[in-house]
């Protein structure tokens, strides 16, 4: 969950980097996150990456004509959708694949009651949920009111908005909300700053291209998956909200 929004944030370099070899290098490393995130076989990343670059496809197509050196990176997203579709093609004779496709394999199985237990959870502690870190105690003991677990070890409700709920209550749920509105509604925000030189905002503005994919990617894999309530990816969170905001100031 991690690697993918700074994967996502790493293609800005190849509008910063002047060299060829550089980007050659940075290209290779590119090959191998792709490779290591495949090997997840995590289908909430993938469909997490495939939404962040199909937003940068549709914003340099739109911007084709204002951005510099479009028809490369136009190209690499396009070849990056290319595979992205290959390899959904090709995991779809799989197992994995088919039992999703009928609601039938374990994983999703075991996330469909665990989101029915923390729903539970959330009409019995609507307002203040239950705090941090007691999701499996709680898990647990809902046990009862839910059909047979097939996982137990549950730190975490695998839903990035029902944790917020349970953790922080209905005001952390609707403070989240509004940092997203706000990180959103920055996007089209014109710069606070004009003194500064124009390809100093036009990489603010390209930043923020990248900053928004990779809010994309953690919202629509935190649709499944819990992709804030650990260190690391607090960090990449908190990260994302301040270079937007930074970024908001000084992009034309």
């Amino acid at each position: 969950m991690f690697l993918s929004p700074i994967l996502i944030l790493s293609f800005y370099l190849y509008f910063c980097l002047k060299k060829n070899i550089h980007k050659i290098i940075l290209f290779i490393v590119h090959c191998s996150l792709f490779a290591v995130i495949y090997l997840t076989y995590s289908y909430g990343a993938w469909l997490g990456l495939l939404a962040g670059f199909i937003f940068l496809s549709i914003i340099f197509y739109r911007k084709r004509t204002r951005l510099n050196r479009p028809k490369f990176i136009f190209s690499v997203l396009g070849l990056i959708f290319l595979i992205f579709v290959s390899v959904c093609l090709n995991q779809a004779p799989g197992q994995k694949f088919q039992g999703l496709v009928g609601l039938s394999y374990p994983s999703l199985e075991s996330r469909l009651i665990i989101w029915q237990s923390a729903w539970t959870i959330i009409k019995d502690h609507p307002l203040l949920g239950i705090g941090p870190g007691l999701f499996q105690k709680y898990y647990l003991d809902y046990q009862s009111q839910a059909l047979p677990y097939l996982e137990w070890a549950v730190p975490q409700p695998h839903n990035l908005f029902l944790a917020f709920w349970l953790q922080t209550g209905l005001l952390g749920l609707l403070g989240l909300l509004w940092l997203l509105v706000r990180f959103f509604r920055n996007f089209s925000r014109p710069g606070a700053n004009s003194s500064l030189k124009p390809e100093i905002k036009k990489g603010s503005q390209l930043l923020k291209y990248f900053l928004l994919a990779a809010m994309i990617y953690l919202l629509v894999h935190g649709f499944i998956d819990t992709t804030y309530w650990k260190n690391d990816l607090s960090v990449i969170f908190w990260l994302l909200i301040a270079l937007n905001y930074r970024a908001g100031r000084c992009a034309c």
